[in-house]
């Protein structure tokens, strides 16, 4: 397998100021005690991209969202849609209907999205860069600090378009031409559906759920993080979590479906559903939901402990012909033991499958986005294994 690093410091540009290691959340940039190079640990290392973000002489690659990536996005997007108001959000940070309607009255009521991993590894001239290829209004919704899947990613890309917007003020620009609203994900409670049955708050991780009055579920808002595990056990299917709900993901494994059994009358591949935590395996900016080598269909997860064994039957049922769960790698999870929930749940959901002969067709895999071409390389292993069958 391949173990190329998704990000690595470039010596010959690289001016040993420090400033990467002083930003680095998780301490994975140090000086080499021989040569005095400044080297990543990349076991340490969680691709936030902090560090090339601030590298103050572009000498850190990094393969996710890199500058020339995001301005190319955004600039092929004006030219499709004629839009000219970009919205820059954390994947943390859903476009809910309180934030759209915060947006429209900023007059954003259309806009193009563009949607990081975390607002702090934006470089900080992309706002500049933004209204110099025609972006007129640009809005930053990053999730809440305390919340972030980084850490210090948050706040530093607020602090960052906070100057940035300081300076667009003495350029004479409106205030209103950057804005920030921050939000975050959270689950939700059907109190008409709730059974009581207490699967969620047995399954949270934050103690963000109780039983309230008279009796159905209730979620703190201040505790959740949005991982999405209590929505996997609730058998009324009385949570929901924003933009990953039961409806959507179903009716992307159902449209999915369609295509690929188009696709694989004409090569007869494998069919393959992978639900992949978003953390794991960072999606492609235009969002497609295809991959690039056969007949495979990605479904994004907040967390692999959001996988449902329901949408693993449904697949199977659409004529998928295995499904694949790509978590985190133990120890790297953003929602602490995530990962563990669901090696738990896939076990029973195997022993489940046994008895139909089907346990071969569904399998997890650990990976992380910091290793180039691991993703790639535990799909193929997969589809390799199903082709005998």
């Amino acid at each position: 397998m391949l173990t190329q690093a998704g990000v690595k410091i470039r010596s010959e540009y690289c001016s040993k100021c420090s400033v990467c290691s002083s930003i680095c959340p998780f301490e994975a940039i140090f000086a080499d005690e021989k040569t005095g190079e400044l080297v990543i640990d990349i076991e340490k290392c969680r691709i936030c991209g902090l560090c090339f973000s601030s590298c103050p002489s572009s000498a850190i690659d990094i393969a996710y969202y890199d500058r020339d990536s995001l301005v190319n996005y955004v600039k092929e997007r004006i030219r499709e849609t004629g839009m000219d108001k970009l919205v820059v959000r954390c994947q943390s940070a859903p476009l809910d209907d309180s934030v759209k309607d915060r947006l429209k009255r900023h007059g954003m009521g259309e806009y193009i999205t563009l949607r990081v991993p975390c607002v702090g590894r934006v470089p900080p001239d992309f706002a500049l860069r933004m209204l110099a290829i025609g972006v007129r209004k640009m809005a930053i919704i990053p999730c809440k600090g305390e919340n972030c899947r980084f850490e210090r990613g948050s706040n530093i890309g607020l602090l960052r378009f906070s100057l940035t917007r300081n300076l667009l003020g003495q350029l004479g620009l409106e205030e209103e031409t950057l804005i920030v609203i921050r939000n975050l994900v959270r689950a939700h409670v059907d109190a008409n559906r709730c059974i009581e049955c207490g699967n969620c708050i047995y399954t949270c991780p934050y103690n963000a759920v109780h039983f309230g009055s008279p009796g159905a579920a209730q979620v703190d808002e201040n505790a959740c993080w949005g991982c999405g595990a209590c929505v996997a056990v609730c058998p009324a299917l009385a949570i929901s979590l924003d933009e990953f709900n039961h409806r959507s993901l179903q009716q992307s494994i159902i449209r999915y479906a369609q295509i690929i059994r188009e696709m694989k009358q004409k090569n007869c591949k494998p069919a393959v559903l992978v639900l992949h935590c978003q953390w794991a395996n960072f999606p492609p900016l235009n969002g497609s939901g295809n991959y690039s080598d056969g007949n495979i269909a990605l479904l994004e997860l907040p967390c692999s402990s959001a996988f449902d064994p329901m949408y693993v039957i449904q697949a199977l049922h659409e004529g998928f012909d295995g499904v694949l769960i790509a978590a985190c790698k133990k120890g790297e999870c953003r929602f602490e033991e995530g990962n563990e929930l669901a090696e738990k749940r896939m076990l029973t959901l195997k022993k489940l499958l046994a008895q139909l002969n089907l346990e071969s067709r569904v399998e997890l895999c650990f990976i992380s986005s910091k290793y180039l071409g691991e993703f790639d390389d535990n799909v193929k292993l997969f589809v390799n294994r199903l082709k005998p069958m």
